[in-house]
């Protein structure tokens, strides 16, 4: 099992020339500064900035996609809880250093940066991802944000499809008493009909329960066609 202080560092030598050009560069480490400066959101063009032993608790929502051209970023030793999802849409961030910040859990947008290379964590009280992915390296790393983000919305899909079901079951109980109560009256007359309240239910509606009545009484039904047949 490798130790955490050298759990996915590797630079390459690309980003070694990159941090020799003071063009693309900003070093604010150590400067006690509390917040990012709005003018370091300005600086589109930079590629590597250091933010080392500050006390900045976030980042801003806009920060990814301000610095879009962002490379290496070092923030290292500040107050951080957490990171921005946006940055799941940056495309050009290789090397991330977040040693030392109270981060908990890392973002499952940042499964979603394909160009990152290099992650430090160490020194982060991390819950998730767990330490045995937290072992196995950056690529596990993004592939359980990743996973962890489908997961969420398969429970999402899944809560949905349950409160469809609850709806659906109650209008197709309501419809199925209003037919069994017509069914015992010889003459079946309008003001009757409309006194149950059906008429205010749209006649695609009642035909759309009509056929998920059936498929009940034919224990075929399935939550996909609930979706697809009650909520077009």
């Amino acid at each position: 099992m490798r130790d955490m202080s050298e759990l996915h560092l590797s630079l390459d030598c690309e980003e070694e020339d990159e941090k020799s050009s003071s063009a693309d560069m900003l070093y604010l480490s150590r400067r006690a500064l509390k917040n990012i400066p709005a003018s370091v959101l300005n600086m589109t063009h930079l590629k590597s900035l250091y933010l080392e032993g500050n006390e900045i608790r976030s980042l801003p929502e806009r920060f990814f996609s301000s610095l879009s051209s962002l490379v290496w970023l070092d923030v290292r030793n500040n107050r951080l809880t957490g990171l921005p999802a946006a940055i799941g849409q940056h495309r050009c961030l290789k090397t991330l250093l977040l040693e030392g910040n109270p981060i908990s859990a890392l973002p499952p947008e940042l499964g979603h940066v394909i160009s990152l290379k290099a992650l430090s964590l160490r020194k982060c009280p991390l819950t998730s991802p767990p330490r045995d992915v937290l072992d196995r390296g950056l690529p596990s790393i993004l592939r359980y944000l990743r996973s962890s983000q489908l997961g969420e919305g398969e429970r999402n899909l899944r809560a949905r499809c349950r409160c469809v079901c609850v709806c659906v079951c109650v209008c197709v109980c309501h419809l199925w008493l209003c037919i069994k109560r017509m069914a015992c009256l010889k003459n079946s007359s309008l003001p009757w009909f409309c006194s149950t309240g059906v008429r205010s239910v749209p006649l695609e509606t009642l035909v759309k329960l009509s056929w998920i009545l059936a498929l009940l009484r034919k224990r075929s039904i399935t939550p996909d066609a609930i979706i697809s047949h009650s909520l077009d």
